[in-house]
């Protein structure tokens, strides 16, 4: 492992539209959700979030995956009612019409992304026809822009290739591809790591597994390489000898070989810098242009533009004339575009380093030491150590759900046991934090055995089995229910398995028991049947709310594992407490509860759904729950607050917190303490400037404090905090603050 550290940390670039949807009803909505989904379980599932709050919205997602955009968004008259078909359109990537189905009072629109889509910004439209209501045969549209940023930045070290996540401030370079010798070129595109080497050209999955060094055998290293999308697949060209029968479609450039200096693509187009006859950059199906570009040592392009390296500058295309965009200190040895920045493998002095330019202002960073580099610089998608899940049925054929035959039938008769193989065909251990079964039927299926329920973890490659049991209700049914398995899985961090089959009651004997009657039924009640937890500050939690679950019917009613749930945008804004009501079987009139708090994450009315499975009729049923988050109305900075060091022994250090008033009303200070079990470490100086009484809208105010270990100390962190009690939202503001007692100069 290699340490790779930044000193600036790049902020986003990218202008978008503006998100909200605006129907022919009148009714303002808006996107509530996205989400990018990983094929293949490659990845959890990134919730998209906006990457500039005080501006015009953006989101963003990992380029060149492939995988699905999930949209969820209300409907024209404010939740899931009145639209039809669906059509979103991204430019550049395609087009999907679709109906959207409904998930928790909104619309869920899928659409599959191929791998490869590029880097960069692209606008993306959604129109859905108003089927239904008053405004029945209007169009409900909106316009935004999805922007797309490579994750992993690769580049060769002539006999492997390194690695490293761009985005990080301080990551570790690994080897990412072993055992190569002449390592030129690299280019990632869809789920592969394209590279020439001595072999010809070569492949290795995103994971650095399956490697190919000769998946289009040359004998010879070509010293670029560029791979795009041509219809339905892929397509490369590279400098000659390129071979008429083997491997993807490609195409012949038009320049001989030792006259190219370098070549990307972009979308469904190639581009190349060339020197002879005379200097030049060429564009599939474009005639070539004739620039000043110098001997370019690499080449990226934005939105069309091209933009090369050459030297210790980088210039670009503008109508037809060269521009310099920025100076380097070093040579430059090759060049590339992440969605947001340039990134420049630079040759410095003592090693070469990985730079970042941006692309309008030129302004200049390091983002870390590209170790071994030798140019071959590369961005794209990666992956890393993931387990993934698929299962089999009891004669091992991959299946998606496990249907059994019915009871009672030579195959399988009462008692006989369901199983079914899990199977983690990932890189990675596959580790289950807890299993439940849901649905409708949930009571008449129980796990019997499972090494994963019982979080043993399961090997990369490895093969696990669970059973269950099936106890029929007594009624002739179709009997459904799905077991979940939670843990480590990709995309979303569980998978259901599906299992059905269907039992017979036997015709009683005329001299038998009566049966029970027909009627006997469980009824599910709660109280509250909805709550209001009013208004709380964002970070500050409310008191608990308790919910009252009872079974009001005349036969038992089950609520199965894990079927206390919290559901609905907002879910993440309520914590639960199942308490007893979690997995329980309540007897007519026999009730459990449990606790809800509302600790918001974000501003806003902040709305979900407390949903419980149970056995009887209407399940799964939900409570309405409804909050309103504001704003602290006092913060402090800096945030967080730097630790004092102090010698054993010596003076104290003092340390300083601004607190500023963030609400528009005046805050009156009730108290200022210490609190937390080393506060008797800490002393609150008479020079501060905050005190009890009132603090205007706007205004700010300083606390001093001081640290001061005594001889008798040990060494080590002490910590503490600034407890300001007021009567604004957020109350009490707590600072924490830390003082390290470190040993005597000499000791």
């Amino acid at each position: 492992m290699k340490a790779l550290s930044k000193s600036v940390i790049l902020a986003a670039v990218s202008a978008v539209a503006a998100v909200s949807l605006t129907g022919c009803a009148g009714v303002p909505a808006q996107l509530t959700r996205l989400s990018f989904i990983p094929a293949n379980q490659s990845g959890p599932q990134v919730v998209l979030t906006n990457a500039d709050p005080d501006g015009l919205p953006t989101y963003e997602f990992p380029a060149g995956r492939s995988g699905s955009l999930e949209l969820e968004f209300t409907g024209p008259y404010g939740n899931a009612t009145g639209l039809g078909k669906c059509t979103l359109t991204w430019a550049n990537v395609g087009q999907s019409s679709a109906e959207p189905t409904v998930r928790d009072g909104s619309y869920v629109l899928t659409y599959d992304l191929p791998g490869g889509v590029a880097a960069g910004p692209s606008q993306t439209d959604l129109e859905c026809d108003v089927a239904s209501g008053a405004n029945s045969g209007t169009k409900y549209s909106t316009s935004f822009t999805m922007t797309g940023i490579y994750e992993y930045v690769y580049w060769s070290a002539g006999d492997e290739i390194l690695r490293a996540r761009i985005s990080d401030a301080i990551e570790t370079a690994d080897t990412f591809v072993s055992g190569l010798s002449q390592v030129h070129a690299i280019a990632v595109y869809g789920d592969h790591v394209y590279f020439t080497n001595s072999q010809g050209i070569g492949r290795v999955d995103l994971d650095g597994r399956n490697v190919d060094r000769d998946y289009i055998p040359l004998n010879k290293s070509p010293r670029e390489l560029a791979v795009y999308s041509k219809g339905t697949g892929i397509a490369m060209t590279w400098p000659d000898p390129q071979p008429e029968d083997q491997g993807p479609p490609y195409v012949r450039l038009p320049v001989p070989a030792d006259y190219i200096d370098a070549l990307t693509s972009r979308g469904q187009r190639w581009y190349m810098a060339f020197r002879l006859p005379m200097p030049g950059m060429a564009v599939e199906g474009a005639a070539p242009k004739v620039i000043a570009t110098g001997p370019a040592t690499g080449l990226a392009v934005i939105d069309r533009v091209p933009y090369w390296s050459s030297a210790r500058t980088i210039s670009r295309l503008d109508d037809d004339k060269t521009v310099t965009v920025a100076t380097a200190d070093h040579k430059l040895l090759d060049l590339a575009y992440d969605g947001k920045q340039l990134l420049a493998l630079e040759a410095t002095d003592i090693t070469p380093v990985l730079m970042a330019f941006d692309p309008i202002s030129g302004k200049r960073s390091l983002v870390g030491i590209a170790y071994h580099g030798k140019g071959g610089l590369a961005v794209g998608g990666g992956e890393e150590p993931v387990a993934k899940v698929r299962i089999r049925n009891q004669k091992g054929d991959l299946v998606k759900e496990i249907a059994m035959p019915a009871y009672g039938s030579p195959e399988f008769r009462e008692g006989t046991q369901i199983r079914f193989q899990i199977e983690n065909f990932g890189t990675d251990w596959l580790q289950v934090r807890s299993c439940s079964i849901r649905g409708e039927d949930a009571a008449a299926f129980t796990i019997t055995s499972s090494y994963l329920c019982d979080q043993i973890p399961l090997a990369a490659g490895q093969t696990t089995t669970t059973s269950l049991a099936f106890t029929p209700s007594g009624r002739s049914w179709n009997y459904r229910a799905v077991v979940r398995l939670n843990g480590a899985i990709n995309p979303r961090g569980y998978i259901d398995v599906p299992i059905s089959t269907s039992w017979t009651a036997p015709t009683p004997s005329p001299s038998g028991s009566p049966s029970p009657s027909p009627t006997a039924a469980p009824v599910f009640s709660v109280a509250p049947s909805s709550h209001d937890f009013g208004t709380h500050a964002v970070g500050y939690p409310s008191e608990s709310m308790t919910f009252t679950i009872t079974n009001s019917g005349t036969a038992p009613m089950t609520i199965a594992a894990g079927g206390v749930t919290l559901e609905g945008t907002n879910k993440d804004d309520y914590d639960l407490v199942p308490g007893a009501c979690d997995e329980a079987t309540l007897a007519p009139t026999q009730s459990c509860t449990l606790d809800v708090l509302f600790s918001p994450v974000a501003v806003g009315n902040r709305t979900a759904q407390l949903q419980v499975v149970t056995s009887a009729v209407g399940s799964p049923h939900s409570v309405t729950l409804t909050g309103n988050a504001v704003a602290p109305a006092l913060s402090f900075a800096p945030d967080p607050v730097p630790t004092l060091d102090v010698e054993l022994g010596r003076p104290p250090a003092t340390g300083q917190v601004m607190v500023t008033n963030d609400s528009p009303e005046t805050v009156r200070i009730a108290s200022i303490n210490l609190t937390g079990v080393d506060s008797a470490k800490f002393t609150l100086e008479a020079g501060s400037s905050c005190s009890v009484g009132p603090l205007p809208a706007g205004a700010a105010c300083m606390i001093e404090y001081s640290y001061g270990p005594t001889v008798a100390d040990l060494t080590g962190d002490y910590t503490a905090a600034v407890g300001v009690t007021h009567n604004g939202a957020g109350s009490p503001l707590e600072i924490p603050i830390t003082g390290k007692a470190i040993p005597p100069i000499g000791s």
